[in-house]
C-alpha cells in the first residue's frame, strides 16, 4: 500500500549529496506515530512541527535542516496543522 499521499515542490530545492531534492512526498501520521510523539500542540514551536514534518514525510533530519525558511514553514504547516486541529478536536 502506498501512503504517499500528499506532494510539495520546493521553493528552493536542496543539493544532498549528488541528489537534488526539490519535490517532498508526506503521507498522514499513524496512531502509533502520534502516541510516541511528545509534542504540546498548544503551545507547539516550528521545531516541534518539523518534528512531526520528519515523521510525515520523506526527508531525514539532516535535510529538513538544510532547507530555506519559506519550505520549513510550509513543510511545518502543510501536515501539521491538519494534525494539530485532528488532535484536539473532541
Amino acid at each position: 500500500m502506498n501512503d504517499d499521499k500528499y506532494q510539495m515542490t520546493l521553493a528552493e530545492p536542496i543539493q544532498f549529496g549528488s541528489k537534488t531534492i526539490s519535490e517532498v512526498k508526506l503521507r498522514d501520521l499513524k496512531s502509533r506515530e502520534i502516541r510516541m510523539l511528545k509534542v504540546d500542540f498548544s503551545n507547539s514551536t516550528i521545531g516541534d512541527l518539523l518534528v512531526i514534518a520528519e515523521h510525515v514525510s520523506d526527508l531525514t533530519t539532516r535535510q529538513i535542516d538544510m532547507l530555506c525558511k519559506k519550505d520549513q514553514l510550509e513543510l511545518a504547516g502543510k501536515r501539521s496543522e491538519e494534525h494539530t486541529s485532528e488532535l484536539q478536536s473532541p
